[in-house]
């Protein structure tokens, strides 16, 4: 038994590793991996103990014994993925000719020699390992001389988390020495979005200048260069790290591919595809949108130019198409598929529900010639909807990809008072975006419904703080999430997910009532906060296929019993830096914001309506977010961490008092002990009306998330696909 697996944890392929782990090691040992009288004994020594590593046969080989290592890791995030790695590791042993038991094979063994516990055990594990393997057996027929499959994940070391908004988030160079990456760091203007690029026959990547807001970058063909989008503009540098150089303005981009014919082909959010020389130049399109189609991204140019592969976002998924360059006709290759790339082997290689797939692919005539085969499973893709799998294939057949699958955390939902004691509120799930009610005896929540992490189902629901019991309040086919009462604690707002956009919805609190529309929108929109007179509410509107994002301000007409609806909007604060987050005080005079306009992540009030001055109210803090306010205290409260990804937030409160109509903030203070698991674009945290507790939600100790700072590489990847495609036959 695994030690998620008896602290009730959902379970994956790891958990089959640990128990294969187990019966290895007793089949070498003759004795229990973790021993004991009874069954507590036994449970506690798999969540406390090691096994007796020394009891292992002297004769062991290296490569069996960081086998059993791995696979018997009590964290599971260091644990092996699954058992084709322990199979590839045990074929390793077999094949190194300086193994003592690849040298007794050479020699053939003799009778006593199977009777010895390594043979035995060994011999074992293969006989197991054909259980376990799912996909099928590997063949032990190698030369010793082949270059072996070779896996090995990469921690990069980084101080924030890879980035997710590219397409993909690591990028090979085309001979397979380089890996380029984009490190995500919570300061300065909209945060930093550092480009590195590492050789692997070095420890560290070196940062390339100049390069703080990027997303999208690939490797130029010969792989000295790198380029790279940046705040609407086609760049590109020397991998050595010199200075970058303008090549082309380029606004809405979606992937990009530098070809050996001097095109850089991009993506777009918006459109076809585009490319322009890497010289410089006017951009010209390549593709146009098809009848189903609303976008083209990532793509991918055969090695000669010949051929582009891309993904093509349709409203019923995306799809993987290809197009002769340059006036072929698109056709389609793959449904419910995403990220194409090709082998100079004819295999279509692309990411469909967090799978790496493998296709036989005919180039020429542009048309999959056989079924598709997953080739590798948990591969991170679909992250905040976009439909990328992040990974890439060097032309020499070395494969990097993120590993999955994203595990959303599990969370509790703590009051913190003022002396940092936490009391649970609400048991362990996966809780989203929390909104207090009015009175404080209320919770509605968003929760994620659907067992594979993906967040594709959400729905809001309602607990009952005093009396105890939870109600779903919001539960269509989608996502439903985002709620926030009214100032009258008898009606909400919420937010639908409908085609890649967000619409608004309002539903009283009646378990009777029914969901009406306030806005339909081709955007992405999430209330913050409710005006206390009900006149008005503030809500972020993100458009991808433009720079920044707007707080803008609705007029509410209406009331919680006959229900409301939404009147003009006006934007309140715009343009291309990042806004959101606006806040009403109690009194309803005042209205706190995040925005970068003046750098960094910062948050500054200002009268409301029509306030003439900005006071900053986080002083030197940076990376902030999520302004609340104390109903009945002169108290502002913040959270200070990550504004992207699942991460830790120290919360923050700022005194205030009006002094001639002039608003005078005291410096910010840390509530000692209140601390609160931030999750992208959500409310972390709550505060009750009296200001003396503050509603936050925990991650659970069994469950981290992925902090998407570590890389896997697999070496000979060809080779890989040969020895899946042998086992299938």
């Amino acid at each position: 038994m695994a030690p998620e697996q008896t602290k009730g944890s959902a379970l994956d392929r790891r958990a089959d590793v640990w128990a294969f782990g187990c019966v290895l090691f007793e089949c070498l040992t003759g004795q229990r991996a973790f021993p004991g009288s009874d069954v507590g004994d036994i449970l506690a020594g798999i969540l406390k103990d090691e096994p007796a590593w020394n009891a292992l046969p002297e004769t062991t080989p290296i490569a069996v014994r960081l086998l059993l290592r791995k696979c018997l890791k009590k964290d599971r995030k260091r644990r092996l993925l699954d058992m084709g790695d322990a199979r590839i590791d045990l074929e390793e042993a077999v094949g190194d000719p300086t193994s003592s038991f690849s040298q007794s094979i050479a020699k053939g063994p003799s009778p006593s020699t199977f009777r010895t516990p390594v043979w035995a055990g060994v011999c074992l594990a293969m006989l197991l390992l054909g259980g376990f393997v799912t996909w099928g057996v590997f063949q032990f027929d190698q030369p010793p001389s082949e270059s072996p499959v070779r896996r090995l994940e990469v921690n990069l070391g980084l101080d924030g988390p890879l980035n997710l908004i590219g397409d993909p988030a690591v990028r090979l160079s085309p001979d397979g020495s380089m890996m380029a990456y984009i490190e995500v760091l919570f300061t300065g203007a909209r945060g930093k979005h550092q480009l590195h690029v590492r050789r692997f026959d070095q420890l560290n990547g070196i940062a390339i200048p100049g390069t703080g807001h990027v997303n999208d970058f690939c490797f130029s063909a010969n792989g000295e260069w790198i380029a790279f989008v940046q705040e609407g503009t086609l760049r590109k540098a020397s991998v050595s790290g010199q200075r970058s150089q303008v090549v082309a303005k380029a606004d809405s981009v979606s992937g990009i591919c530098w070809g050996a014919d001097g095109y850089i082909v991009m993506g777009s959010s918006e459109g076809g595809l585009r490319r322009v020389l890497d010289s410089g130049g006017i951009l010209e399109p390549l593709t146009e949108l098809g009848s189903k189609d609303v976008n083209h991204t990532s793509p991918y140019v055969t090695p000669d130019g010949s051929t582009v592969l891309y993904t093509a976002i349709q409203d019923s998924g995306p799809v993987v198409m290809a197009k002769s360059i340059p006036s072929g006709s698109p056709q389609l290759l793959v449904e419910n598929a995403m990220s194409p790339t090709a082998l100079a082997s004819g295999q279509l290689i692309y990411v469909s529900e967090q799978q790496l797939m493998a296709a036989p692919l005919d180039l020429k005539a542009l048309k999959i010639t056989g079924a598709s085969s997953v080739v590798m499973e948990n591969v991170v893709a679909e992250v905040e909807g976009r439909s990328v799998g992040h990974f890439d294939l060097s032309e020499n057949g070395m494969l990097a990809y993120l590993p999955g699958p994203f595990e959303l955390p599990r969370f509790r939902i703590e009051w913190v008072d003022r002396a940092g004691t936490r009391t649970e509120v609400l048991p362990e799930d996966q809780y989203l975006s929390i909104s207090l009610s009015p009175d404080g005896n209320s919770l509605l929540y968003g929760l994620n419904t659907e067992e594979t992490n993906e967040m594709k189902e959400t729905d809001v629901w309602m607990a009952d703080l005093v009396h105890g019991g939870r109600f779903a309040m919001a539960a269509q086919e989608g996502k439903e999430w985002k709620p926030i009462w009214s100032p009258f604690g008898e009606s909400f707002v919420y937010s639908r997910e409908r085609n890649g956009s967000v619409d608004l919805y309002w539903r009283p609190i009646d378990r009777t009532g029914i969901s009406k529309l306030l806005l339909e929108t081709e955007t992405l929109v999430g209330v913050w906060s409710w005006h206390p007179s009900g006149n008005f509410i503030s809500f972020l509107e993100a458009d991808y296929r433009q720079k920044g994002t707007k707080i803008q301000i609705g007029r509410m007409v209406g009331n919680d019993q006959a229900g409301w609806k939404l009147g003009p909007i006006e934007t309140f604060k715009g343009g291309n830096q990042l806004n959101w987050s606006a806040s009403f005080s109690p009194d309803g005079n005042w209205l706190a914001y995040l925005t970068t306009e003046h750098g960094g992540h910062r948050i500054y009030v200002t009268g409301f309506p029509g306030g003439d001055r900005e006071y900053l109210v986080s002083g030197d803090l940076e990376g902030v977010d999520y302004p609340i306010w104390a109903k009945e205290s002169k108290e502002l409260f913040f959270a200070k961490g990550a504004t992207w990804g699942i991460d830790e937030q120290q919360i923050y409160s700022v005194k205030w008092r009006v002094e001639e109509g002039k608003f005078i903030p005291e410096a910010p203070v840390p509530w000692i002990g209140a601390t609160t698991t931030g999750i992208h674009m959500a409310k972390d945290f709550q505060i009750h009306p009296d200001g003396n507790r503050v509603l936050v939600r925990t991650k659970s100790d069994d469950r981290s998330g992925h902090h998407f700072d570590h890389v896997v590489l697999v070496e000979n990847f060809d080779k890989y696909l040969q020895t899946l495609e042998r086992a299938s036959d």
